[in-house]
């Protein structure tokens, strides 16, 4: 059967479910879904595996930066979803914004820059409910016309 989502009944409940898409280390068969692994020959190692693994052919593990190519060992990189990121690109990636906002100083005019985080809820203010509104309008409408209509016959 080919892979991917397909229904399956909960062994609990028997209730209809997409099984959630877990990885398996091929050797110990932990779940490292969300943990460090290597993918090899359409298989999923954990890094203690793949690290024995390696060892039996007499090689050091390494992990590949998925944005600069590089090789790290595992504790010079990250797991980000399926890719593998060394410290470095993910610091560049992940920036503190007033660091930005120092450096943009210095590329713009002498007004000065400031970050102030602002807030997007709508705290304090009342909304009124326009789609309950509009109902109850609509309503209205279709009463009256039902009334004269009625009154008409």
């Amino acid at each position: 059967m080919p892979e991917g989502r397909r229904e399956s009944r909960c062994p609990r409940c028997g209730e209809l479910v997409l099984p959630a898409v877990r990885k398996l280390c091929a050797v110990c068969g932990h779940d490292i879904t969300h943990a460090k692994r290597v993918r090899d020959d359409n298989e999923y190692y954990c890094h203690d595996c793949w690290a024995d693994k390696l060892a039996a052919r007499g090689e050091e593990p390494g992990y590949v930066c998925n944005t600069c190519r590089s090789l790290y060992p595992s504790d010079q990189v990250y797991q980000d979803g399926d890719d593998i990121i060394c410290r470095t690109c993910f610091a560049d990636r992940n920036l503190d914004p007033n660091a930005l906002l120092e450096v943009a100083s210095h590329a713009g005019d002498d007004a000065p820059v400031v970050y102030a985080q602002t807030e997007l809820s709508n705290a304090g203010k009342s909304t009124l409910p326009w789609g309950l509104i509009s109902l109850a309008i609509g309503l209205l409408v279709a009463l009256v016309g039902v009334l004269v209509f009625l009154s008409l016959h």
